[in-house]
């Protein structure tokens, strides 16, 4: 084999490795953008998962605090003595009711003192009545009788 064949030879072996090299340096290629949208995508998930997280944590921090005022209002509910205060206000309704009764009474009462009282001024005025009528009676006789005296003098 001459030089030139055995160059010729190198050089259709340095072609072929030229060729799977060229090939591999595309796949580098491939790979290094398939690796630049995945890191791209990788960034875009991580903000994501950022304002998910910023998010939640908000949510959390809103959760507690009406948590924490429920609590503070259950507390609130628990410490009033429901019984004693429906005891309260049973004797408040109680008395009022007492009250109404007892006012009742006094009308009633009231009222059956203005009938007798009623019943005394009727009877009054029926004797002021009579008693006017004898005075117009008394002073018919008086001035008939001065009227008499006068004419039969």
């Amino acid at each position: 084999m001459s030089d030139a064949a055995a160059a010729n030879d190198h050089l259709a072996e340095l072609e072929s490795e030229l060729d799977r090299l060229s090939k591999s340096v595309n796949e580098i290629h491939a790979a290094q953008e398939a690796a630049s949208k995945a890191v791209s995508a990788s960034k875009s998930v991580l903000s994501s998962l950022a304002q998910v997280s910023k998010d939640h944590q908000e949510q959390y921090a809103s959760n507690k605090a009406l948590n924490d005022r429920m609590h503070d209002v259950l507390d609130n509910i628990t410490r009033v003595d429901f019984p004693s205060r429906l005891d309260k206000l049973d004797n408040t309704v109680s008395a009022v009711s007492i009250g109404v009764q007892n006012l009742g009474a006094g009308i009633r009462d009231l009222s059956q003192k203005f009938e007798g009282i009623e019943d005394l001024l009727a009877s009054l005025y029926r004797g002021l009545m009579v008693q006017r009528g004898i005075s117009l009676a008394v002073a018919a006789l008086v001035v008939g009788g001065l009227i008499a005296s006068l004419l039969l003098r």
